[in-house]
């Protein structure tokens, strides 16, 4: 394959139910893109033992196994092969810029050296539930801009060195259950998007929070949210059974140093309680949505620095902050910018 394709850039292998590996040394050394589909038997993608060229089930013949390391392949994408337990046999996996893996319901780690690519930028695993790590630590993996790991329910430590990511601007973590901490020294400081659900525990210097989760209020209240004094964004999305925000009886406060705030599909919200508020003196931005049961704000009125407010999917709310009409409008009157259902607040002045 190598020397009859030296100019291949792309290949995608699909369905081969014989496959079992592939001799590392044995790929092109043109290839940029690299995918593998549905190949149901495929234990390691890359084999680079140097007996591995004697089984038949391999994709080529033996060659020098090292070559993939000088290679251009930038991307590899592997999906749905359920027998594939570990990347590469002895542990040195290709410098890729993006690596993506799904559907791999027997996969347990990466690399056995423990480490990812230098050159990696781009990490995405999903429903992976037999995988209980990535890599031992974060080592020269300064190139990485996104991490988004899903479903991965015995996935147990974050590597260590996490802080130490510098490129590093979104991390995505849902639905991994047995993840209960984040590594000693947090995440880096330039992150800019965090979504996490079903999550313990966060690092004290987070600066943007997306939280999904049922159970939102319980959650809040184990996290210690108030305690994320570098929390300027904070989105929450999505409880079903909550009267208020936040409740009263939980005696919850919110972060002061919040800028932005998004509460997003409370189907029985009516109110937001005063005492949720009323530490926030940095708020700047909030925005309301999918909430089709609010009908008012604070009763001590929203936070004087306030700038901008938007609510769509409210429409109870819409009636009650008509320009001095409203029983909201005095607790919203000193905001510059307010906006209810896709319409600016003195548009809907004259609507009845």
């Amino acid at each position: 394959m190598k020397h009859n394709n030296a100019h291949l850039e792309s290949l995608e292998i699909g369905g081969c139910d014989s496959l079992t590996f592939i001799v590392k040394g044995q790929l092109p050394l043109s290839l940029k893109y690299l995918s593998v589909r549905n190949c149901e038997k495929l234990q390691y993608l890359l084999d680079d033992r140097e007996d591995a060229s004697t089984s038949s089930s391999s994709v080529t013949n033996k060659e020098n196994i090292n070559h993939l390391s000088t290679s251009l392949l930038e991307n590899l994408n592997i999906y749905n092969c359920s027998s594939l337990t570990c990347l590469s046999t002895r542990g040195q996996l290709p410098d890729v810029k993006c690596l993506q893996i799904c559907y791999c319901s027997n996969l347990k780690t990466l690399s056995s050296r423990g480490h990812l690519p230098a050159t990696l930028e781009n990490l995405v695993i999903r429903c992976c539930p037999k995988l209980d790590s990535i890599a031992e630590r974060f080592c020269n993996n300064r190139s990485i801009e996104r991490i988004c790991i899903k479903r991965c329910a015995n996935l147990r430590p974050i590597p260590e060195g996490l802080h130490s990511l510098s490129s590093l601007r979104e991390i995505y973590i849902e639905d991994c259950p047995s993840l209960v901490f984040f590594p000693e020294g947090g995440l880096p400081d330039a992150i800019i998007r965090v979504s996490i659900s079903r999550y313990k525990s966060f690092p004290s210097n987070l600066t943007s929070l997306s939280i999904e989760d049922p159970d939102i209020f319980t959650s809040l209240i184990a996290w210690g949210l108030h305690k994320l004094t570098s929390l300027r964004e904070l989105n929450v999305i999505g409880c079903p059974d909550a009267i208020s925000f936040l409740q009263e009886e939980m005696g919850m406060l919110l972060p002061t140093s919040l800028i932005k705030l998004t509460i997003a599909r409370f189907p029985k919200l009516e109110y937001l309680s005063s005492r949720g508020f009323q530490n926030l003196f940095s708020l700047e931005f909030l925005w309301i949505r999918d909430c089709p049961w609010l009908t008012s704000f604070p009763e001590v009125g929203l936070p004087c620095s306030l700038l901008q407010l938007y609510a769509d999917g409210c429409p109870l709310l819409k009636k009650h902050c008509k320009k001095d009409k409203g029983k909201e409008w005095s607790k919203i009157s000193n905001i510059p910018c307010i906006e209810v259902e896709h319409k600016f607040i003195y548009d809907i002045e004259g609507e009845e």
